[in-house]
């Protein structure tokens, strides 16, 4: 599973690994001088990320390298876009080392794909992203998931995972599905089915706190889709 949107910690669904490769965006060019271009340092994909809620970098034109963990190209209603990994990463758990590129109504990738991208770094709808000017096919690999487990500790903790492909190994409940049929998006939990703050507590402090709590304790799965 692909972690997106993270403020919103919403699922961007199941991945099935490929190797495929990608061409480069803007025309053909030599394999020397492609694989010239890959062996060239680069801004990691967790210095875009930065340790807060939004890049350091916005505004900034950046040149990162990883390998497309999820891949969602293509006009809308699709997310006209692919989910880039580093392959390697910074080793600070603090930092995600994935990150959104919008890469406009083209489909240049493949899930697998290893791809040196360059473009501007910023946010939008709450995510950080590159826009793609120039992709660059660097070969293909692939990326094992990251465990992660809800409740989460607080309301900032799943940012370090954004972008990432990430596992949740344990059994989640469908607690909500009230969106299901007009955007494709479920809501689930551990633990059962999240109560309705006033159904437990009374109202006031004690009703706002298992509202928060169940505000850590809560994704969505979505269809990755704009379409409604």
């Amino acid at each position: 599973m692909l972690l997106s949107r993270l403020r919103g910690a919403v699922l961007a669904g199941a991945l099935v690994l490929s190797t495929a490769c990608a061409g480069a965006q803007n025309g053909a060019a030599p394999a020397t001088l492609l694989a010239e271009a890959c062996s060239l340092p680069y801004t990691p994909v967790s210095t875009i990320q930065g340790h807060g809620m939004t890049t350091p970098l916005a505004g900034e034109t950046v040149t990162t390298q990883g390998i497309v963990v999820g891949d969602f190209e293509g006009p809308a209603p699709a997310l006209r876009g692919f989910f880039l990994q580093d392959l390697r990463g910074d080793g600070d758990v603090a930092t995600s080392d994935g990150v959104f590129v919008f890469n406009g109504d083209r489909d240049d990738v493949r899930v697998g794909d290893v791809v040196r991208v360059t473009g501007v770094a910023g946010e939008h709808r709450e995510q950080t992203q590159v826009a793609a000017e120039n992709i660059v096919a660097c070969g293909a690999g692939t990326v094992a998931p990251v465990d992660i487990t809800l409740p989460f500790p607080d309301d900032t903790y799943p940012e370090r995972y954004e972008g990432m492909l990430v596992r949740l190994p344990q059994t989640l409940y469908v607690t909500e599905h009230y969106q299901l049929g007009r955007f494709g998006e479920v809501v689930l939990s551990s633990g059962g089915r999240l109560p309705q703050p006033t159904n437990v507590a009374a109202p006031g402090a004690a009703a706002l706190a298992v509202q928060a709590a169940n505000d850590r304790n809560r994704i969505i799965l979505a269809d990755a889709s704009y379409e409604q």
